[in-house]
């Protein structure tokens, strides 16, 4: 019985059956994978609140996600949600321990995720005032004003320009505080508001202008763009923020503050404070890993 045709075409169904089973389970966690080595995962979903950032060659390896709001102080844990002012006066530190505390695969956002982010978003047309990449600028976002505001309940990419009317529309492109992925997920305050810490530590590029003047290709491929935008020499500088790295303090935050004016952008990078500095105009955003697809 044990080798007989019989026999072998029971294991062979089954076999194939397993196969069949595996394929249709969505498994997130990896000890499923140890327990259906046969399954073809789906793609995964974000947490509630935090959208999906492609995989960048050069950055990162799988695509992972990131909070849709600069994180909100809910019990001392950082969450992303748009209601409630940013979670500000915070040190490095204390950042990486409030996105930790949401619970197994978050973590403060790393300087790799932010490129992949902002390179991202640097490439979506939309993002430009003119529709075309490379005319005009990026919106830098709540950029001109004196405090940081809430995220908005909206889904039409709403302009605000201060605390009191964040959520007001106005016609200024640049103000605009959302910016579109190639996906088509919408992220909130990434270029102005609140700068926001990072994980990395850093060290001094030597540099101290804005992010279209720069083409020390080591200094953009760690903090810039990818696009060459030297002809973009003036007024808003394309929108992509200030390069800000003639000193090192040990702690790098990204995404410029409420009051910063043409220096915001994604691209804004400052490296010049130390872990324990905290201060009215600085936060952070969690990020999320998804298992390995």
């Amino acid at each position: 019985m044990r080798n007989s045709p019989n026999c072998r075409a029971y294991i062979h169904t089954l076999f194939v059956c397993v196969l069949l089973i595996g394929s249709l389970l969505v498994l997130p966690f990896p000890a499923s994978a140890q327990l259906f080595p046969f399954a073809f995962w789906a793609k995964k979903a974000c947490p509630p609140n935090y959208v999906r950032v492609p995989a960048l060659a050069g950055y990162t390896t799988q695509d992972f996600c990131v909070g849709k709001y600069e994180a909100k102080n809910v019990g001392s844990v950082g969450v992303s949600q748009s209601a409630g002012n940013p979670w500000n006066t915070i040190n490095r530190p204390n950042s990486i321990t409030a996105c930790q505390a949401n619970g197994v695969g978050y973590d403060l956002m790393t300087n790799a995720q932010w490129q992949t982010l902002a390179r991202n978003i640097e490439l979506v047309p939309s993002n430009w005032s003119s529709g075309v990449v490379g005319t005009g600028h990026i919106n830098r976002g709540n950029s001109n004003s004196n405090g940081s505001t809430n995220g908005c309940t909206g889904s039409d990419g709403l302009y605000g320009n201060n605390g009191s009317a964040g959520c007001g529309s106005t016609v200024n492109f640049a103000l605009k505080r959302t910016h579109t992925l190639s996906n088509g997920e919408v992220i909130w305050d990434l270029a102005g508001n609140n700068s926001e810490w990072i994980k990395d530590g850093n060290s001094s590029q030597g540099i101290n202008t804005f992010q279209s003047l720069v083409t020390n290709s080591t200094a953009k491929a760690l903090f810039g763009p990818a696009g060459d935008y030297t002809s973009l020499n003036s007024g808003e500088y394309g929108g992509l923020g200030k390069f800000s790295s003639s000193s090192a303090g040990g702690a790098t935050f990204r995404g410029a503050m409420w009051s910063a004016g043409t220096e915001a952008g994604i691209f804004f990078v400052q490296t010049a404070f130390s872990n324990a500095d905290a201060y009215s105009d600085m936060g952070f955003r969690c990020a999320y890993t998804l298992y390995k697809e």
